[in-house]
């Protein structure tokens, strides 16, 4: 049953690969192209992301507003006729008290400051992202290239069974395991090209760039240190530092509406008395008072509430990321270790037991089957290696996006 539900899950793909690449014009040929490193590709991609460009406009708005942060109210011109001899004209200009004007200014500073704070953490996002896919990218290109190289084997051996057992040499059964494993490794084979492709064509739109490319072959190389890494790391992550300046935005919001429940005041100019008077323009000043208190209560106490929930927000930011980074670091020790084991011991031991395979299957003391089960035990080592760096490399890249290192 199990084996069953693996030919029909198998089947399943490459049925999905091919209508893939019948509605999208996915490419049978193998990838061609110029190597990209992933320095070219994350640069190509910040240029490229409207992302970005949105919050360098957000700053950019953030900044004009500067300028209109004082908001004073216009000023009134009045017409009067007081004694109902003849017409008037005054001024009169309303003000909050002085110190609104100073908070206001401060308030905007520092949501310039939070658009900042923004677009770092998109700047951050960004990198992530095009990390992760150009490794995604190098695993399928890994895998296309193992998957390929298998292909070529297993084509090799169903063709030599084909021709032993047409000429008598084997009986049907030898010969039905090397064609079994042939048709099954190139359904692998082309799953594979899908696979890259997609990925490919994701990171190439993302990026911004027409034409099609390979990735390189040097890695993130392993780095032991990263296990030494303090749980306070995370201090330097961009989204830290946005919650932060949140709960100083949140705290100039609170300031400011302290200082609009002082008093307001107004001043003018204007004749209310005969036209022949001694100062036909007389100033005069008033005090607005802040009777209805209750209201301005409210305010100040929703301000403080939001200092509170913004505070609040940074806590539970920081403790997630901190037990990610609990968890990652561990992690990072244990899949070091383990390529460190597949490249000293491992793979040096699947290339001697492949070599040994080898000889005896040509020396004729080996069929078909325990050929094709000694090739199987070497390609499941080679899978787990590549999966294992995949691993690894996501794992470090997601360590250093946690640390705000990328």
């Amino acid at each position: 049953m199990v084996s069953i539900a693996k030919y029909v899950i198998t089947a399943w793909l490459i049925f999905g690969w091919l209508t893939l690449a019948a509605q999208f014009g996915l490419p049978a040929h193998l990838p061609e192209g110029p190597v990209l490193p992933v320095g070219a590709v994350v640069d190509s991609g910040l240029q490229h992301s409207p992302a970005l460009r949105a919050a360098a406009l957000g700053l950019l708005q953030q900044q004009d507003l500067v300028a209109s942060a004082v908001n004073l109210p216009n000023p009134q011109v009045v017409l009067q006729n007081t004694t109902g001899n003849f017409f008037t004209v005054g001024f009169q200009q309303n003000l909050d008290f002085p110190t609104v004007y100073a908070a206001q200014k401060e308030l905007q500073v520092a949501n310039v400051s939070l658009a900042e704070r923004a677009q770092a953490v998109e700047l951050e996002d960004q990198k992530y992202l095009l990390q992760v896919l150009y490794v995604e990218l190098q695993y399928r290109y890994a895998l296309l290239q193992w998957n390929r190289s298998q292909d070529s084997v297993l084509a090799l051996l169903a063709d030599q069974a084909a021709r032993q057992f047409a000429a008598g040499e084997i009986d049907y059964l030898q010969s039905s395991y090397p064609l079994a494993a042939s048709a099954q490794q190139r359904a692998a084979f082309d799953q594979s090209k899908g696979e890259f492709w997609g990925i490919l064509y994701k990171l190439k739109m993302l990026a911004g760039i027409a034409q099609d490319f390979l990735p390189s072959a040097t890695s993130r190389q392993p780095d032991p240190n990263l296990a030494s890494l303090s749980l306070n790391f995370v201090g330097d992550n961009a989204a830290l530092s946005y919650l932060s300046q949140s709960v100083a935005v949140n705290g100039r919001a609170l300031h400011l509406e302290r200082q609009r429940a002082l008093p307001s005041l107004s001043v003018g100019i204007i004749n209310n008395g005969e036209r022949a008077t001694t100062y036909p323009n007389r100033i005069y000043g008033g005090i607005g008072i802040p009777l209805w208190f209750w209201q301005y209560k409210s305010k100040i106490a929703a301000a403080k509430t939001a200092v509170t929930v913004s505070e609040a927000r940074l806590d539970a930011k920081r403790l997630v990321l901190s037990a990610d980074l609990a968890q990652a670091l561990p992690q990072n020790e244990m899949l070091y270790q383990g390529l460190r084991s597949y490249e000293t011991q491992i793979l040096p031991n699947a290339a001697a037991l492949k070599s040994a395979a080898n000889r005896m299957f040509v020396a004729g003391l080996r069929s078909y089957s325990e050929y094709l089960r000694s090739l199987n035990d070497v390609a499941n080592m080679e899978l787990a290696y590549w999966e294992t760096w995949k691993n690894y490399q996501l794992n470090s890249i997601y360590i250093h996006y946690l640390c705000g290192k990328l």
